[in-house]
Parts: structure tokens; C-alpha cells; sequence
């Protein structure tokens, strides 16, 4: 399903309507598709990791990190640190999210939470 104007993906949003929104042109959409996708990807028992990459949503995620958004930095890292928790952590250096991360931790707008969460 392609998401037009008149769908948006709230946290009631089906799991494919959050990659179309990440992938999406419209900055809102893609906003709460990452986020949608960093609370699946929190779940403490189980987390959907697997289903989620096989999406090939990580270089969309890993370059919302550029983001002057500070939430979207904040929801992508926090999805990207999700991932790299699992036995996926290869896939997350080799999408080129570390260098990425560490310039998000250590930036100037940087607050703790942030740090916490990523």
C-alpha cells in the first residue's frame, strides 16, 4: 500500500506502511515511520530486527542521522543502536552508521538523553 496524502502512519500503522513513509519524500511521514520503526525494534522480548532490514530500511535510517531535525537524528540512532544490539552489528558498521553516530553524540546539540539512547 503506498501511502498518499490522505494516510498517515501513526503508531497504528501497519509494519509495511512505516517503510513506505521512511522512504517517502515527506519529512513528516518519514518521521513517524523511523519512529514506528524504533518502537518495534524496542520491544524487550523479540524485537522484529530481521524483518525490519530484510525492508533494506538501514541506509535510510543511517542517513536520517544527517538530519537537521534533532528528533529524527534522535529516533534513527536509537533504531540504528536497537539494531546494532543484536547479532546485526556488522550490518550497522557496514551501512556506515558508526562514524555517523559518533559525530550525534558529540555534537554540540547533543543532549543526555540523547547520549543515553545512542
Amino acid at each position: 500500500m503506498r501511502l498518499t496524502h490522505r494516510h498517515t502512519c501513526t503508531m497504528r500503522c501497519k509494519h509495511a506502511d512505516s517503510i513506505t513513509a521512511v522512504t517517502s519524500q515527506d519529512a513528516n511521514l518519514q518521521f513517524e515511520g523511523v519512529h514506528y520503526i524504533r518502537r518495534l525494534l524496542s520491544k524487550e522480548d523479540d524485537p522484529p530486527t530481521e524483518a525490519v532490514l530484510s525492508t533494506g530500511v538501514l541506509p535510510y535510517l543511517v542517513s536520517f542521522l544527517d538530519s537537521e531535525n534533532s528528533r529524527m537524528q534522535f529516533e534513527s540512532c536509537w533504531a540504528i543502536t536497537n539494531i546494532a544490539s543484536t547479532v546485526h552489528t556488522k550490518k550497522v558498521v557496514d551501512a556506515g552508521a558508526v562514524p555517523k553516530l559518533g559525530t550525534c553524540i558529540v555534537s554540540a546539540e547533543a543532549k543526555p538523553k540523547f547520549r543515553e539512547e545512542c
